[in-house]
């Protein structure tokens, strides 16, 4: 894989940033190097993280050569990946909009739906559901691990502080309205409209997000949502999110189906 570092000036976040990007154009392996333009994943990091953190302590980078896709990585600054116009920071324009535009003009990237994902880890899982649902022309498939799914129900189980969350989202009414992962599935399913392909994942001892990952599932499931759900042993880390991102990036470029509805 190649590895490249981009840094320009966002107009969405009215600053410089960096970028990471993973491009499988070096392979000794020649039915793992791909013809351009590239299959691509944006991937989203979680909360205390970094997009540097995730290329370091995971595999993402060993899976992405072996099937051929383009990753794009950049920070989230625990963001929540969210629009916030009265501090010129649009995490959520910057994530799902400029930054596929910025990156297919400079780079060999496809720019099909079809070959377009969304993923993320934590914070990042929960943008990544977030943002694909709002933006379901751009994104066809979308892989969630460990997923933030419901911010206020982590609040209410103290797993994170209200104060963080309502600086982020807002009360818990305008959350549900514009930023809740399943109230926008739910709400796209029942009005017809096509939704990116789903798939999310926890550990089982996740004791940051099981609870609302599971509840998030079964709340799919009973509205006859297609959804691909895995779950195991593991917990919030690295070891954990090692072990199943094999299938998330399986499920992001070949559509195979476990789970699915």
């Amino acid at each position: 894989m190649t590895e490249i570092t981009l840094q320009y000036c966002s107009k969405a976040l009215r600053r410089h940033v960096t970028v990471w990007m993973l491009l499988p154009f070096d392979t000794f392996h020649p039915d793992r190097c791909p013809a351009p333009p590239y299959r691509t994943l944006y991937f989203l990091n979680g909360y205390l993280a970094n997009a540097r953190q995730i290329l370091d302590t995971t595999t993402l980078c060993l899976w992405a050569q072996r099937y051929g896709l383009a990753v794009v990585l950049p920070d989230g600054e625990n963001s929540f990946y969210v629009d916030h116009p009265e501090r010129n920071a649009l995490y959520g324009t910057y994530v799902a909009e400029e930054l596929v535009q910025v990156t297919r003009q400079l780079l060999p990237l496809s720019d099909r739906r079809e070959d377009t994902f969304l993923g993320g880890i934590s914070m990042g899982g929960f943008g990544a559901l977030m943002q694909g649902m709002r933006h379901p022309d751009t994104f066809s498939r979308i892989a969630a691990l460990s997923p933030a799914a419901q911010l206020y129900e982590m609040v209410r189980q103290n797993c994170l502080p209200l104060s963080e969350v309502e600086a982020a989202v807002g009360g818990e009414e305008q959350y549900l309205r514009e930023y809740d992962p399943g109230s926008l599935i739910l709400r796209a399913h029942q009005s017809g409209r096509k939704l990116p392909a789903l798939f999310f994942c926890c550990g089982t001892e996740d004791r940051l997000t099981y609870r609302v990952d599971r509840a998030l599932y079964e709340k799919l499931k009973k509205a006859g949502v297609p959804v691909r759900y895995s779950e195991g042993p593991g917990m919030h880390d690295a070891f954990y999110w090692n072990e199943v991102i094999p299938e998330a990036l399986e499920f992001l470029v070949s559509g195979a189906s476990k789970e699915e509805l």
